[in-house]
């Protein structure tokens, strides 16, 4: 297509020249031959590889701040931090049909919180209350959480 586009114009150009008898001796007319040869064979060279692109250098004169830790960064964390019943609803059993708040398949799924599940999270939870608040988990303690 283009060299199509280009030799019609060099060849409208020539004859131009010759039909006002321009150039007698023939130097246009080679002049555009090489120069049609040139772009053409210009043309065809494979284009050059890209180069990769590289990185800004990064700007160090003011560091990034530093976040805190201690008290503060461990009660975010314990707060945004998943929960024993998230877990247990992420657990699926194997070979076992799962439970799901629908029915049938349809809807979100309880995983490990069907009824054999509920009770095993309730005394981890109530235990671990207890023991935050520094009680004693004595033999009649811990029957009283289990009857509940």
């Amino acid at each position: 297509m283009l060299a199509g586009r280009l030799l019609v114009a060099k060849s409208t150009l020539a004859a131009r020249v010759d039909s006002t008898r321009g150039d007698l001796s023939g130097n246009t007319r080679k002049a555009f031959w090489e120069e049609i040869r040139k772009k053409i064979g210009k043309w065809q060279e494979p284009s050059p590889a890209k180069q990769p692109k590289l990185l800004a250098v990064p700007d160090y004169s003011d560091p990034k701040k530093k976040k805190r830790g201690g008290r503060r960064l461990r009660r975010m964390k314990e707060r945004y931090a998943i929960t024993d019943m998230r877990k247990l609803a992420n657990r699926i059993q194997f070979g076992i049909p799962e439970e799901t708040s629908l029915g049938d398949g349809l809807g979100v799924g309880f995983g490990m919180l069907g009824p054999a599940g509920i009770g095993k999270l309730r005394q981890t939870k109530l235990a671990k209350k207890l023991k935050e608040k520094h009680y004693g988990l004595t033999s009649g303690t811990f029957s009283k959480i289990k009857r509940i």
